[in-house]
């Protein structure tokens, strides 16, 4: 009878869990109208979002801040594929590309210390990123086995092999060992968690089988919108597709679960997505700049000024209001300038940084500045 009821709580554990309620969030951590076209989680669990507006390190929906990238030199992570902090003299690659050429998609393979830049049309180059950025081979289609000097996106998978995703096919190799699979489709994008890997292309989502042969699902009406653009697995084992809408699939139980306007996802242009070891999906759009889709227990965090530093004050008399809520309390406040609790007084002009922690380890970061209006003078 006890084993019995052990396996009804599990199954009641995990049906709970699956139908875990999730929200849609339009970010404020970059702007707006920003056209985002790579979202990056590093293995630390932290985000970064490139775009035409550059690169921004976001470390909640609603904080972010740009990253300064020295003039003259590009960022690995405003390309599609992009996933490591690595920057590159820009007339140096532009020098090597050749004059008119586009850069859609880069990798980097740190196993071997090799960025990998594809091109719109003359194809893909292999470059030593030490000492400097050198040139050691261009792949196109005169000297390779591609079919396409066009390149669409990159995927590195658990074994260290190269996916290379091109208008006709995909480039599958390591090492100079190389072949082309589903050469008739246009591959768009590559996932994968472990060992299993998934593509997306000309309409069509499926799995690579272990002789890398793509196997398209069906996918029912309505549970997709217009053109699929991307797709990510996040840490449990679903599937994200990106579409005018975003797709939550779930292999296992062949499921589809959608998030568009009725879920406060707006935007009909999504560009990319990537998945946080918290469970949030990271969406970046064409038009709307940056969503979350989150689940609805992660904690939410506002800030709020009480009271700005007064002009006839001493110039320490603001104070700061936190709101938290989601997440199992009890809530642990840690300020980054030794305040304390939920509503700090006597503070002086200033940026304030707070971390909320819920009582199971998931937290928040906010930040918000205080101002100082009192009259400045000064001397002639």
């Amino acid at each position: 009878m006890r084993n019995c009821l052990s396996w009804i709580l599990l199954f009641v554990a995990i049906q709970s869990s699956a139908q875990e309620k999730m929200e849609v969030i339009r970010s404020n951590a970059i702007p707006w109208q920003t056209r985002v076209s790579n979202v990056y989680v590093s293995e630390d669990n932290q985000v970064w979002a490139g775009s035409d507006r550059g690169v921004f390190r976001v470390y909640d929906a609603n904080l972010g801040e740009p990253v300064n990238i020295p003039a003259g030199e590009q960022s690995l992570l405003r390309f599609r594929s992009g996933n490591a902090e690595l920057n590159w003299d820009e007339r140096q690659v532009q020098d090597i590309l050749g004059e008119g050429v586009q850069i859609t998609a880069a990798i980097f393979d740190s196993r071997r210390d090799e960025l990998w830049i594809g091109t719109n049309d003359i194809g893909l180059l292999r470059l030593k990123s030490k000492p400097s950025l050198q040139l050691v081979e261009h792949l196109t289609t005169a000297n390779s086995k591609l079919r396409s000097n066009q390149i669409n996106t990159f995927y590195l998978d658990a074994r260290g092999r190269l996916w290379v995703g091109t208008e006709l096919g995909v480039l599958v190799g390591e090492d100079g060992r190389w072949k082309l699979v589903e050469k008739d489709f246009n591959i768009l994008a590559i996932s994968g968690k472990g060992l299993e890997i998934w593509m997306l292309g000309d309409g069509l989502l499926g799995k690579v089988d272990a002789r890398d042969n793509w196997l398209p699902i069906d996918i029912p009406a309505r549970k997709t919108e217009g053109s699929l653009s991307d797709l990510t697995f996040d840490d449990e084992g679903k599937l994200w597709i990106a579409s005018e809408v975003i797709t939550r699939y779930d292999p296992e139980t062949k499921t589809f679960d959608l998030y568009g306007p009725a879920q406060d996802f707006t935007s009909q242009f999504a560009s990319c997505l990537a998945a946080d070891r918290d469970g949030s999906i990271w969406v970046g759009t064409r038009d709307k700049g940056l969503y979350v889709i989150r689940k609805a227990s992660t904690i939410a965090l506002n800030i709020l000024v009480q009271s700005e530093v007064s002009c006839s004050g001493n110039g320490k008399d603001g104070a700061l209001q936190v709101r938290v809520s989601g997440g199992p309390p009890p809530y642990d406040y840690l300020w980054e300038k030794g305040l304390a609790g939920t509503n700090p007084t006597g503070l002086e002009a200033g940026l304030y940084r707070l971390t909320v922690t819920d009582s199971k380890g998931g937290d928040q970061v906010g930040q918000i500045a205080i101002t100082d209006f009192r009259m400045q003078l000064s001397a002639l």
